[in-house]
């Protein structure tokens, strides 16, 4: 028997006739539908990441080695210019300060007045000073370190008596000291008392008041 083929879909099935030339239609038992095939994505966990090598704790340690290195160098450079920059800031310019003082003083006969020049370290300290007398007789003017003033009104019965500047038996006095590197404290000393053993020292005859001015001036050089 001859004839052909064909395939009617009919709700979903496949079904297959054959048409006999003859005029006469066969139909063939629907085949078994092949089973669909889902698509099914492979899965992202399906093929995990390899495991990551072991870093190695060595090369770490020098990282954080070479940090603190730069950091103490940077510490070292930065504390080096502060302290050049304040060496350079104290050896600046030699500068100075001055000071006045002015002031009427009685004395009594046997007694003296002193004045604190200075107390600290100069490397030079420059008096004008003038004392006129207001009223009285002669007078002496010293100007003394600390130890030169004890020994002559501390302990005036020793005999041992000296100053760095003396004006003695004088009516009215107008001058100037310098002292280099004066080294703790220096007074002005207006003397009223007899000193039989300090020769061309004045005889006092009674009470005295004079007047004294004074100008200070402490010169600072900074460039050691």
């Amino acid at each position: 028997m001859s004839g052909r083929y064909i395939n009617n879909l009919n709700q979903g099935q496949k079904r297959t006739e054959r048409i006999d030339y003859n005029g006469g239609m066969t139909s063939i038992p629907p085949m078994a539908e092949d089973p669909v095939q889902h698509y099914i994505p492979p899965s992202p966990y399906s093929h995990p990441h390899p495991a990551r090598p072991p870093q190695k704790k060595g090369m770490a340690s020098s990282t954080i080695l070479i940090i603190v290195i730069i950091i103490v160098v940077a510490v070292v450079i930065i504390g080096s210019v502060v302290f050049f920059a304040m060496i350079a800031n104290i050896g600046g310019e030699p500068w100075e300060e001055t000071r006045n003082f002015e002031t009427d003083v009685h004395i009594e006969e046997g007694g003296h007045f002193r004045y604190l020049l200075s107390d600290s370290w100069e490397d030079e300290m420059i008096m004008n000073f003038t004392v006129g007398l207001i009223n009285g007789s002669n007078y002496d003017v010293y100007i003394m370190d600390a130890m030169q003033y004890e020994n002559a009104y501390g302990n005036q019965s020793t005999g041992a008596f000296s100053a760095l500047f003396s004006w003695q038996d004088v009516a009215n006095a107008m001058d100037f000291a310098v002292i280099e590197e004066p080294q703790g404290p220096y007074y002005l000393v207006v003397d009223n008392v007899e000193m039989s053993h300090v020769p061309g020292s004045a005889i006092p005859e009674g009470p005295i008041h004079v007047e004294l001015e004074l100008e200070i001036t402490s010169r600072f050089d900074a460039s050691w």
